[in-house]
């Protein structure tokens, strides 16, 4: 209860700048104190609450040291924005960028970029400036690899409210032909499609291309011969009435859920369809066993490669 009863208020809670704590009274000695830690040079936070995993809580550090032209950006924007990312960045350094005539960032724990002024958008994200979720999406293009790209790009496009249209993104990238990254975002945007609802989705459709398979519609609904609705598929070819279900075992412990899925399963059969269900033990197996299951379906209800 030390820390609660002697820090002044307006700090307690929330990161601060050493500058405002010894403006109001804070001794230097106190700013060192175990139960305070530095996540950058001249920021402190209360080392209970502060979670270097945490994406948000880190900006919200670094922008209490923030000057007016600097903004987030990179995957850092990203991950604002809510686009899914590899594991590998959740505690990376924060990418904020700058324009010039400006130098960029030089702080420790900051990957630090100069922009040229006009080339992104600015915006603001519960008080942190980023840069839009666009711009974001296209600077991602020199640290992701074309698949994590794709992904980045389905989540844009897709789900039941997407944010943005393919042409929307395409624009974006003609934008920046001859840029650093250009060539990767122009393959990645070959390969995004309106639709997906997970980033395991995008992995599994990818698959399935990439083994000579034709491309499925995506979460689209499925009737019956009655005209009556059974569900949502996954990844559906409506021409051939075969659907292939991603399962991440996300309701293996919901016995309601398990018990409709069931009754939905028997329904498809029921009206000639033929479901290939992927879990996530396969997709961190044999991917090539996927592939054979699903042309397998494909052959069976009459596709001819």
């Amino acid at each position: 209860m030390t820390r609660r009863r002697d820090l002044p208020d307006g700090l307690d809670g929330r990161a601060f700048s050493v500058r405002a704590a010894l403006d109001l009274g804070v001794s230097p000695g106190r700013l060192r104190r175990q139960d305070l830690t530095a996540p950058f040079h001249g920021v402190r936070v209360s080392a209970a609450d502060h979670d270097a995993g945490d994406v948000w809580l880190r900006c919200r550090a670094y922008a209490v040291r923030m000057p007016p032209g600097q903004l987030f950006s990179h995957i850092t924007a990203a991950a604002l924005h809510g686009i899914p990312l590899p594991r590998r960045f959740d505690t990376a350094p924060l990418h904020v960028s700058t324009f010039s005539p400006a130098q960029s960032p030089r702080v420790v724990g900051i990957v630090g970029h100069r922009l040229k002024p006009g080339t992104v958008e600015p915006a603001s994200l519960r008080r942190l400036r980023v840069v839009s979720i666009l711009d974001a999406w296209c600077q991602c293009a020199t640290l992701l690899s074309i698949d994590e790209l794709v992904i980045a790009g389905d989540h844009l496009v897709g789900g039941r409210y997407p944010q943005k249209t393919t042409g929307q993104l395409r624009r974006a990238v003609d934008s920046r032909r001859g840029v650093r990254g250009s060539r990767s975002l122009v393959a990645a945007l070959e390969l995004v499609r309106p639709g997906s609802e997970s980033p395991r989705e995008t992995e599994l459709r990818l698959l399935l291309i990439r083994g000579g398979l034709p491309q499925p519609e995506l979460n689209i609904d499925v009737f019956g011969k009655n005209g009556r609705f059974i569900g949502r598929g996954d990844l559906v070819y409506r021409r051939h009435k075969v659907l292939v279900e991603y399962d991440g075992s996300q309701h293996a412990d919901d016995r309601r859920q398990f018990h409709r899925d069931v009754n939905r399963l028997e329904e498809l059969s029921d009206n000639d369809w033929r479901v290939v269900r992927v879990l996530k033990e396969h997709m961190n197996a044999d991917r090539a066993d996927i592939v054979t299951r699903v042309r397998n379906a494909l052959l069976a209800k009459g596709w001819r490669q």
